[in-house]
């Protein structure tokens, strides 16, 4: 048996076995891409309602710590000024270290416009209460930063909550 006579069965061998291998390469490959894609959409299922779960609760806080509803839920009658200002800033404190633990399901971005708002809330409730005396009442501590509120040209908690709407908006494009 000479060479060509070997050549002759085995190069037609040597090319199937080739065209198998790409076959089967190929057709577990796609195998492969169609269980990540089912993989990926099952976790998309169970984690979409947790992420909305999220922004809910986080355009809850927002809303919770936004100067119009605070004042209202925190004050009480009789407090001093520095009494309320404790439980202003006791309560805004509360609230973010309860919805910390959401910052996982938002973008930095949205986690740090929210932080920025908290933080712009706490000055403003800081620098309206150093401005006010001895004689001065909660309420006249309330009054005061509603109206530093509607002077100011940027309002954090709304900036906060548009980012937040926006976010929530890319989920579902």
């Amino acid at each position: 048996m000479d060479l060509s006579e070997l050549l002759k069965y085995l190069l037609p061998s040597l090319i199937v076995l080739a065209c198998t291998y790409l076959t089967i390469r190929q057709f577990l490959t796609r195998e492969e891409q169609k269980q990540r894609l089912e993989l990926a959409m099952a976790n998309q299922k169970v984690i979409t309602p947790l992420r909305l779960a999220a922004f809910e609760r986080i355009i809850l806080f927002l809303e919770r710590i936004n100067p119009g509803n605070l004042l209202v839920r925190v004050q009480s009658p009789g407090m001093s000024v520095k009494e309320f200002h404790k439980a202003l800033i006791t309560t805004i404190r509360a609230e973010y270290e309860h919805n910390m633990s959401q910052q996982i399901y938002l973008s930095d971005e949205s986690w740090d416009a929210v932080k920025t708002a908290k933080e712009s809330i706490v000055e403003l409730i800081n620098i309206a209460s150093q401005r006010m005396t001895d004689e001065n009442t909660a309420l006249d501590l309330s009054r005061y930063i509603l109206q530093m509120m509607t002077q100011s040209e940027q309002n954090p908690v709304q900036d906060s909550i548009e980012k937040v709407k926006e976010e929530i908006a890319e989920i579902f494009k």
